[in-house]
């Protein structure tokens, strides 16, 4: 059996416009069912092209496990500074907890500045950094390929989460010294 080499095709031969083509095609049901899984949500399209000021958000959608925004930038070019400050004042206007920013290629600088946001950021708000990719083997159709390349880190923030015991903490843990001396 012969094999076939996997290669990889211009985002722009299939979406040629990001606005007319790219964020529709994501924003439908397989698009936000390959994001959702990627992302392990179930995403539901609230909107697209969200006036916001004088800007517009590509796409926000609703995780319908955590009825919480998303708000997903596209870009079908390499990363640039104009869209991760668009993407953080669309995520401050719609409070968004998980913030998405897919583009051709993330700049090795705005990884690192993704990664620092979820280093620093509490624990129910999360970044990511995703790459898209069209593939094709042979004359086969394209398949979109979706590569995170940065997320939160759990590990790191549960390292930092807070060290304080709340009043609701000691109110908890009287109750069940209680009842465990109650029931012994």
């Amino acid at each position: 059996m012969p094999l076939e080499k996997l290669k990889q095709v211009d985002l722009r031969t299939l979406w040629p416009d990001e606005e007319k083509n790219f964020t529709p095609w994501l924003s439908g049901k397989d698009g936000l069912a390959l994001l959702g899984e990627a992302l392990g949500m179930e995403l539901e399209l609230e909107d697209t092209e969200v006036f916001v000021g004088n800007y517009r958000a590509d796409i926000v959608a609703k995780d319908t496990l955590s009825d919480c925004y998303v708000v997903i930038e596209n870009q079908l070019s390499p990363t640039d500074h104009d869209h991760i400050g668009k993407l953080l004042t669309y995520a401050a206007s719609f409070d968004a907890k998980t913030i998405v920013w897919i583009a051709q290629n993330i700049r090795e600088e705005h990884r690192q500045a993704i990664d620092w946001l979820n280093s620093i950021t509490v624990k129910d708000t999360d970044f990511f950094g995703i790459e898209i990719e069209l593939l094709q083997i042979g004359d086969s159709p394209y398949a979109p390929n979706l590569k995170i390349v940065s997320k939160p880190n759990e590990w790191t923030r549960s390292i930092r989460g807070p060290k304080t015991v709340t009043p609701g903490d000691n109110l908890k843990y009287e109750f069940w010294t209680a009842f465990n001396e109650y029931i012994t």
